[in-house]
């Protein structure tokens, strides 16, 4: 019996030292992200998504790898598939934004997630979505009194994360007053 324990211990040890953590993917990641290296990074989400579905920080790294493609669209890659480069970038930033649904599905209080999905969406436009998804965040906000909120690792938002937050949406106010004019502003 004390043989069978001994190996039970020695082979959870073995697994727990060959598991990667949310860190060593994240420094890999970072690695490949500084040399622009788009079919490391593929793999190293893939990877990440295999080994750890649901770390948020896997999350927002196939998130930054999805916006990191949308912007390395070139016209050799159009000819080749075919696709128009705004089509292209357009499915991009759909599927970056979809991992985010993703993860805030599972994390609702990483702000950090709500302030990229709505940076993103001013970035590219889509007004549309835009106002919508300021007021599920600050529903989100109100549900939990501005309290609880994290960043990335899982750490919490230093300071008053409620003026955080509310600076944070007027300057997105600040995107859609110098974008339209009043009449559209009553559109969105």
């Amino acid at each position: 019996m004390k043989k069978v324990l001994v190996g039970l211990m020695i082979c959870t040890s073995l697994l727990a030292f060959g598991q990667k953590t949310s860190e060593d993917f994240q420094k890999t990641f970072t690695a490949a992200l500084k040399v622009n290296d788009l079919v490391e990074l593929k793999q190293i989400t893939s990877d990440w998504r295999n080994e750890l579905p649901q770390d948020p920080e896997g999350y927002i790294g196939r998130f930054n790898y999805y916006i990191l493609e949308a912007s390395n669209i070139d016209i050799l890659e159009e000819q080749a598939t075919g696709l128009l480069t705004s089509r292209r970038e357009e499915l991009y930033i759909d599927s970056a934004l979809t991992i985010l649904d993703q993860g805030l599905s599972l994390h609702p209080l990483r702000l950090d997630m709500h302030m990229g999905y709505i940076y993103v969406l001013g970035q590219h436009k889509r007004w549309q979505d835009f106002t919508p998804r300021i007021l599920t965040l600050l529903e989100r906000a109100k549900l939990n009194d501005f309290q609880g909120w994290l960043w990335g690792l899982d750490r919490p938002v230093g300071g008053d994360a409620k003026i955080f937050i509310i600076e944070s949406i007027s300057d997105y106010q600040s995107m859609l007053y110098s974008e339209f004019t009043t009449e559209r502003l009553v559109e969105i």
